[in-house]
């Protein structure tokens, strides 16, 4: 088990571990949120040594930036927040060390479902089990998903119903799941199970301005979600998203039931990226601009292995002329957009993700 490696990693670090401090730190791993406070004679030091021994030997990471110290501080404590932080400012970590460390199970809900394969492959290959439920699955793989859920629980009949076919796969603590797909009453079902176990460890909703009448990706499914603070109001919450306006937050804050809770506000200014902006009515060529804009930056790149970029558009059609343009000058492209065929979004996603040279993907 994941925990086990970080307990032995203890034992390597610290020679003077005395076996009382060791069994706290023993019966903490294998202990659910609920009991975590009882815990009281467990040194703050040992805490962070976990803490610090996943991050670097799971996540690879040497420290946290940004808000995420004190982010993941909180959620450790089991508090509810509200977090708002530019895309690239590592928020998806501030919800995945502490799913490695709360035990129990971790609820990510993202409408994202590129996303959810993408961060459940990646944490499985570090070792923390995961899995998504969406409706890019089919039904057999959601209810698998599911039923490996409720091994451990008290739900005897599942448990041996189960045994032979999910004895190679462990119960996941990360488990990514489509807004739409957490209000089927088999998910609901399974959630009010894990919350009478003292297993549902933390909410996650991420892309969490979708909740907002006010925002500018608003979707009824979000706005339902409600439902899980009023029915396991235990469970702490954490709201993510990467934009949202002051009227935003405050919906977001009163449909979570998050007024009172930690609200962490980061910035929204990235030194490492530069603007430009070009009207587009004003060259000749917007196309062959593009096209050599990409073809100078590829020319210029140190590394052209690593040389690669997204172009995003407005239209589906869009992709396939920028990508047949830019592919005709020398350079692999590939259209990418929502009405691809799964098996074709899957193939051109893990290529992309493969580091293949200079692939320049044009996305809808």
């Amino acid at each position: 088990m994941l925990f086990r490696s970080i307990i032995k990693l203890i034992n390597i670090l610290i020679p003077n571990l005395d076996d009382k401090n060791l069994h706290l730190i023993k019966e903490y791993v294998n202990c659910d949120l609920r009991k975590l406070n009882e815990l009281v004679n467990l040194n703050s030091k040992y805490m962070n040594l976990l803490k610090n021994d996943v991050l670097k030997n799971i996540f690879k990471l040497n420290a946290l930036r940004l808000l995420q110290p004190k982010i993941i501080e909180d959620a450790m404590e089991g508090k509810s927040q509200m977090i708002v932080m530019a895309t690239g400012g590592g928020k998806s970590l501030c919800y995945q060390l502490p799913a490695c460390l709360l035990g129990g199970v971790t609820i990510v809900i993202s409408p994202l479902l590129a996303l959810m394969k993408d961060q459940t492959e990646a944490l499985n290959k570090k070792g923390v089990p995961a899995a998504c439920i969406n409706s890019a699955q089919t039904e057999k793989q959601n209810k698998e998903i599911l039923e490996r859920l409720q091994i451990g629980t008290s739900n005897n009949e599942s448990k041996s119903r189960n045994k032979k076919s999910k004895e190679q796969l462990p119960t996941p603590v990360l488990i990514y799941v489509s807004p739409e797909s957490i209000q089927t009453e088999r998910m609901r079902a399974v959630l009010k199970v894990l919350y009478k176990e003292n297993r549902l460890a933390l909410f996650a909703v991420d892309e969490a301005h979708c909740v907002s009448t006010w925002g500018h990706d608003f979707r009824s499914s979000y706005r339902k979600l409600h439902y899980l603070r009023t029915t396991f109001p235990m469970t702490p919450c954490m709201a993510l998203t990467a934009s949202a306006t002051p009227k935003v937050i405050k919906d977001i804050t009163n449909e979570l039931s998050l007024q009172n809770c930690p609200k962490h506000i980061g910035t929204f200014d990235r030194p490492n990226i530069f603007y430009k902006v070009k009207y587009k009515d004003a060259i000749d060529n917007p196309l062959q601009d593009l096209v050599n804009y990409v073809v100078d930056r590829h020319d210029k790149a140190e590394d052209k292995e690593e040389c690669s970029g997204i172009v995003y558009v407005h239209k589906r059609e869009e992709t396939m002329m920028i990508a047949k343009a830019i592919t005709k000058a020398g350079i692999t492209a590939s259209a990418y957009h929502g009405g691809l065929k799964k098996a074709d979004r899957d193939r051109k996603s893990t290529r992309l993700n493969s580091s293949h040279a200079n692939i320049s993907y044009a996305v809808f």
